[in-house]
């Protein structure tokens, strides 16, 4: 014998694989930030509030580590189009009332 050990049978087993970590998706509050932003242009402003501070509040969950990284970015933009609407809608306000304290009312006829 020369020392050497015969060849194993084939293992009947499949080697093991290990699984792949799930995907993380954003959170719901991200996902609200976003849509909160984008209806901001559709509704004259007033969800740029919400927006603001539901994306803002969410970007300092994800970095403290209470919510999934991978909302950051939809977080983000949620609060910046909710500032950029709010700011958009505070420079309409701001010229409507300058025309009407320049220009005034329109003046209805009295003769109609």
């Amino acid at each position: 014998m020369n020392g050497t050990q015969p060849p194993l049978p084939p293992s009947s087993t499949p080697p093991t694989v290990s699984p792949m970590p799930a995907p993380q998706t954003a959170s719901g509050r991200a996902i609200t930030a976003l849509i909160l932003g984008i209806a901001t242009f559709v509704c004259c402003g007033l969800l740029g509030i919400p927006a603001f501070f539901l994306g803002r509040a969410e970007e300092n969950a994800i970095n403290a580590g209470q919510a999934p990284e991978a909302g950051r970015t939809l977080a983000k933009i949620g609060w910046i189009l909710g500032l950029i609407g709010l700011i958009l809608n505070c420079i309409s306000l701001i010229g409507f009332g300058a025309n009407f304290y320049f220009v005034g009312l329109p003046q209805v006829p009295k003769n109609f």
